[in-house]
């Protein structure tokens, strides 16, 4: 069983509100390719209705959801509007061996978040730890933060985050330079360009899919989640897991319902895998 901790997020886009955030889309892909064996933990409200709506296992800890204004004219930029709280302070009966963490502005605070995670195999996606406001409320990554997820103390820890989302000493093949130990599994994506991942004092590269066009929002969570599962609940090799991941995250930028079948995942992933190339540092 897998239990995860997920923002949930309310988005506004052009003067138009929708239900979102990590609790949203890493919930739908695990539905989509008939993975049961989930747990989510959020705070109340129309993303939680929601999830109770399609029959995933949500229990509702905390009210409200974190809001953000969404522009996409040029990239992406977020404005923080408001922010939720995920109440953690009895949670212990919810828990697993495995947790998934997948936060969007600090919803939990980190404190509590290591006294969750110590002895337990984690995946944690590092977008909500490392978010920081301006004085206009616009977001951005203060990545001193980032070497405090580094510190956790896990039976085995999974990091991954997008490549602007990692300091920049980081980034790429420098990953390897960031690892503090055997125990923390470091994984870099950069939409179509390559996966960067360091395990032990391995440096591992994948390519996803190409030629597949829509909206990013939503991707790096599905990645997340069936990094997770694959990895955690189903025991899959850590590289075959990625390409699993990297494959459901690319055919959910095709906008079609469901995204993906478990089918279709399992068969696609094998060109992502193909791809793999193993250095040894």
């Amino acid at each position: 069983m897998l239990t995860a901790i997920l923002a949930s997020t309310k988005d506004l886009i052009s003067s138009k509100e929708f239900p979102g955030g990590p609790a949203l889309y890493c919930s739908q892909a695990l539905k989509y390719l008939g993975f049961n064996e989930f747990k989510v933990l959020t705070s109340k409200g129309i993303t939680y209705c929601y999830l109770r709506r399609l029959g995933v296992d949500v229990v509702g800890l905390g009210v409200g959801e974190t809001v953000f204004d969404i522009e996409l004219s040029d990239g992406r930029t977020l404005k923080l509007i408001s922010k939720s709280f995920i109440d953690l302070t009895n949670v212990g009966n919810y828990l697993s061996n495995y947790l998934l963490i997948s936060l969007t502005m600090g919803e939990v605070p980190l404190k509590t978040i290591k006294e969750l995670v110590r002895g337990r195999e984690v995946v944690i996606d590092v977008q909500g730890f490392v978010r920081s406001v301006d004085e206009r409320g616009v977001v951005f990554n203060d990545y001193s933060r980032f070497w405090e997820l580094l510190k956790l103390e896990c039976k085995e820890l999974v990091i991954r985050g997008e490549e602007y989302e990692f300091p920049p000493i980081c980034r790429g093949s420098k990953v390897v330079n960031c690892v503090p130990n055997d125990d923390v599994v470091l994984i870099i994506t950069n939409g179509s360009r390559p996966i960067y991942f360091v395990r032990g004092h391995e440096l591992g590269v994948l390519e996803p899919l190409q030629d597949i066009y829509g909206p990013t929002i939503g991707s790096g969570d599905v990645f997340t989640a069936v990094l997770a599962y694959e990895y955690l609940v189903r025991g899959e090799d850590l590289v075959v897991a990625i390409a699993k991941a990297s494959t459901a995250a690319t055919l959910r930028l095709r906008g079609s319902t469901p995204w993906f079948t478990k089918d279709e995942v399992d068969l696609i992933s094998y060109k992502v895998l193909k791809t793999y190339k193993r250095i040894v540092y």
